[in-house]
């Protein structure tokens, strides 16, 4: 399954997204020198990683931002739920 959300305006600036795995450290530094105020698109990447699932991310000038994010039916038929 796979969600596409378009933006309506353009967004944040394009950049390098570390891969998934690395997300976790990431926040746990990023929460740890006290920059968070929340998990945002880091967030949403690991829970998709916990489903097994992938997010991309694409920012195309004047298109805005598109997140894709899709998670194996497995994922979705057990009810998974994270919080």
């Amino acid at each position: 399954m796979t969600v596409h959300v378009p933006a309506f305006k353009a967004g944040p600036a394009p950049r390098r997204v570390r891969p998934a795995r690395s997300a976790t450290l990431a926040t746990l530094l990023t929460l740890a020198l006290g920059l968070a105020t929340s998990f945002g698109l880091v967030g949403i990447r690991e829970r998709a990683h916990m489903l097994d699932g992938t997010v991309t991310i694409d920012n195309r000038p004047g298109t805005g931002f598109t997140i894709a994010v899709a998670l194996p039916l497995h994922a979705i038929r057990q009810g998974d739920v994270l919080s």
